[in-house]
C-alpha cells in the first residue's frame, strides 16, 4: 500500500477518501498513517456513518473524535455525511435535524 500511495501522490493526486465504516476502522488507520508518513501535503475526507440509532449532533461528534484518533491526526480537510438513510431520501430536512454542530 505504501508504493501505490507514494505512487498516487507522486502522480499529482492529494485526496485521500475514506469513512469510520470502511473496514470498520481499518482504512481509516491506513490512510492515517499513510499520510502521517508522507512528507507531502494531503488532504484526508473521512465520514459519519448515521447508521441505526447515532443521531443527533452528538454523535457526529463522537464519530469524528473516533475518526480522528484512528486516523492519528487533529484534524481532518473534508467532513461528510456517508450513506443516506431512509428516512433522508424522503426528508433531507428531517434528516438534518439535530446535526448542526454547536455554536463555540
Amino acid at each position: 500500500m505504501i508504493g501505490a500511495f507514494e505512487a498516487s501522490v507522486a502522480a499529482g493526486l492529494d485526496l485521500f477518501d475514506t469513512a469510520e465504516v470502511y473496514g470498520w476502522g481499518k482504512s481509516e488507520k491506513i490512510v492515517g498513517a499513510l499520510a502521517r508518513r508522507s512528507a507531502a501535503n494531503v488532504v484526508i475526507a473521512t465520514k459519519y456513518a448515521p447508521l441505526s440509532g447515532r443521531g443527533g449532533a452528538r454523535a457526529i461528534h463522537k464519530g469524528l473524535a473516533g475518526s480522528l484518533k484512528r486516523l492519528g491526526l487533529q484534524r481532518v480537510d473534508l467532513y461528510q455525511l456517508c450513506r443516506s438513510m431512509t428516512r433522508c431520501r424522503r426528508s433531507p430536512k428531517s434528516c438534518m435535524q439535530g446535526r448542526r454542530a454547536p455554536s463555540a
